[in-house]
């Protein structure tokens, strides 16, 4: 047996022990154990088995937190779920150019990425526009991203309004003007009615505004106030949400518009701030609107312009413009305006009514109205309580005579 060297020397045999001694006696001697492979094998088992569901845990967690991350906005009812704004780069890349006035009348990838529309929340759509012009306009407009900014006076389009409305003129205001030239009619455009729900056109703008400028995410968390909750006049229970619960920006907006969901409105009237908004309206040219008072004062005029605003994406950038437009395309109460044109012409909407007797009886609609011969902004108010035909008829003989019928 050849010895290991130490430095004192070869070292020592241990002595030699009877092979019948029995094992842990003094020397520490052991036999072979016959159970000793499978223990080793059983422990490699382990330590594999072990290994692989600790890796498998992890990803169960790590997906189940990328899946909390993309729901942590989202409320389980399907209203809100679908609701926020979601562009793919060719849908941005349409609202850019469309923005930037660069659709070209004939070319059909343009047109398509104009024109298209769909009931499906989510789905976005760039604003149309037209460079025909019509032949009773005299002056030559002058075309800023794809809009003009001149106003051509249209005797034939204001008589067409006065003869829907009769002799209920007095008690409507209204303002019309098509984008691409400046074609234009007004009846009382200056007379100021109660806003009713038009004043959330307001919010979206202020809304817009700030997300253009970096001030605000629309993926941020808004939690409902008691005092929010209290201004609910019967939408909110469609949401199956309340006091102390929380929905994204986004989600609010797309509830305060499609709905006309009070609670909402108010929570993000508060989060945007009413002087803040009042100072953009002003900065807009709107003379007589305000959300700062509770009379909630408006015109058509201020109306018109403020839709025109959205529509021209004064102040936003592309993409707020085409959520803006989607939200607005949603709007679930389609009684006035969008009932006076064709089923296929897409229309983007906010109403207003109120009924209690008073002054402040309303029956309101605000649109755009992506039209063949080029979107057209309009403005009809009353003081009437729930009186929507002459809307509708108002909003016909509109259609009519700037389409050449």
């Amino acid at each position: 047996m050849v010895q290991q060297e130490t430095p004192n020397g070869p070292a020592q045999q241990p002595p030699r022990v009877p092979q019948n001694r029995a094992p842990g006696n003094q020397y520490g001697e052991h036999r072979s154990n016959p159970w000793r492979p499978l223990f080793v094998v059983a422990l490699v088992i382990f330590v594999v088995s072990l290994f692989v569901g600790s890796w498998i845990s992890i990803e169960a967690l790590r997906g189940r937190g990328n899946a909390n991350a993309e729901d942590a906005s989202a409320l389980s009812n399907p209203v809100l779920v679908n609701g926020g704004p979601t562009l793919t780069p060719a849908q941005v890349a349409a609202a850019k150019a469309a923005a930037a006035g660069v659709v070209r009348a004939g070319a059909e990838t343009n047109n398509a990425a104009a024109t298209t529309t769909t009931s499906a929340p989510g789905t976005t759509h760039a604003p149309a526009t037209s460079t025909i012009k019509p032949a009773d306009a005299v002056a030559v407009p002058t075309e800023v991203g794809g809009f003009s900014l001149d106003s051509v006076d249209d005797p034939a389009l204001l008589a067409a309004i006065k003869g829907a409305l009769g002799d209920q003129s007095d008690h409507y205001g209204v303002v019309v003007r098509r984008l691409s030239d400046g074609r234009t009619a007004s009846l009382n455009p200056d007379k100021v009615f109660y806003a009713a729900s038009t004043f959330k056109l307001t919010v979206l703008y202020q809304a817009e505004l700030q997300h253009t400028e970096g001030n605000l995410n629309f993926n941020d968390s808004l939690t409902l106030r008691d005092s929010d909750v209290s201004q609910d006049l019967g939408t909110l229970s469609e949401l199956g949400i309340g006091a102390g619960d929380s929905l994204t920006v986004a989600q609010a907006l797309w509830a305060m518009v499609t709905l006309s969901d009070n609670t909402t409105a108010v929570a993000l009237l508060h989060l945007l701030g009413e002087a803040n908004i009042d100072a953009s309206l002003a900065n807009l040219g709107l003379t007589h609107t305000s959300v700062s008072t509770t009379d909630l004062p408006t015109t058509a005029a201020d109306m018109e312009l403020l839709m025109e605003s959205i529509v021209r994406g004064r102040g936003l950038d592309a993409e707020s413009v085409v959520d803006a437009r989607n939200d607005l395309l949603h709007q679930e109460t389609r009684n006035g305006i969008p009932s006076g044109v064709p089923a296929n012409v897409p229309v983007g909407n906010k109403t207003g009514t109120w009924s209690d007797g008073t002054a402040d009886d309303a029956t309101h609609d605000v649109a755009f109205v992506d039209a063949p011969n080029g979107t057209y902004v309009i403005a009809v108010l009353s003081d009437r309580s729930y009186s929507w035909d002459p809307i509708v008829a108002v909003s016909k003989a509109v259609y009519a005579v700037l389409q050449g019928e």
